[in-house]
């Protein structure tokens, strides 16, 4: 398995991320660390949510907008730009790599929904966008599905929460991935 590419048993949902950064390129699989455990939380409620006993990591074509690997002590930057997204040869292996995903594409951050729109992919199945599933994005969702803020740990604590600061961490990262679930689940309806 390439860090930029894991072809899921199924041709049924893929991820699209942004690219294959530092932990990718350790675990040598697209997805890891946070973003990946995030990323097994939000295939656990869209199993609910959709219905669908299928999205399991393992069924799921996980890939990347950029092949290469990039972070900053590597390549000293984060991400490639628009114009290497959007490149012929870049457009032409994702648009191969999703060949043949049948139901759903969900391009995690912007830099995803650029290549993915680039593709041109043929009509029938449903593309979502939502916010990229690392700590970075998904701290970037001020409110829960009900519409609630979502207060840091620091604040909670200081007002004084008797659970621990993880605790609430974690409790707020699963309430910002209920608004990513609901978000792709409303965007696949409206298809």
């Amino acid at each position: 398995m390439s860090c930029h590419l894991q072809v899921g048993k199924k041709k049924e949902v893929a991820f699209v991320f942004s690219c294959p950064g530092r932990y990718e390129e350790i675990e040598g699989g697209p997805a890891a660390k946070v973003t990946g455990k995030n990323l097994s939380s939000l295939l656990a409620k869209l199993r609910n949510s959709l219905n669908n006993n299928n999205l399991f990591r393992k069924n799921i074509t996980i890939t990347n907008a950029w092949s290469r690997v990039e972070y900053k002590k590597k390549t000293g930057r984060s991400e490639a730009d628009i114009s290497e997204i959007t490149s012929d040869s870049n457009v032409c292996r994702l648009r191969s790599e999703l060949a043949g995903v049948s139901d759903l594409i969900v391009c995690c951050g912007d830099k995803a929904k650029v290549a993915v729109e680039a593709c041109n992919l043929p009509e029938g199945v449903k593309i979502a966008f939502i916010k990229h599933l690392g700590t970075r994005g998904l701290n970037s969702i001020k409110t829960d599905a009900d519409g609630a803020d979502i207060i840091s740990a620091d604040i909670l604590k200081k007002q004084g929460d008797r659970r621990s600061k993880r605790r609430i961490q974690n409790d707020n990262t699963s309430r910002r991935i209920d608004v990513v679930c609901q978000s792709i689940t409303n965007q696949i309806q409206t298809q």
